[in-house]
């Protein structure tokens, strides 16, 4: 399975990066398999 995680706050560490790592600790816990890459859109210039 591949996830795509797009975080779109401008926070690096406020409570939509708290939720979203929560999510995919979720995720990593019960799917060994899965391949999740992450987008920090702060990050980009768009």
């Amino acid at each position: 399975m591949k996830i795509l995680a797009v975080q779109g706050s401008p926070k690096e560490k406020g409570n939509t990066a708290l939720l979203l790592n929560h999510y995919l600790r979720g995720i990593e816990e019960n799917y060994r398999n899965a391949e999740i890459s992450r987008v920090f859109l702060q990050e980009k210039n768009i």
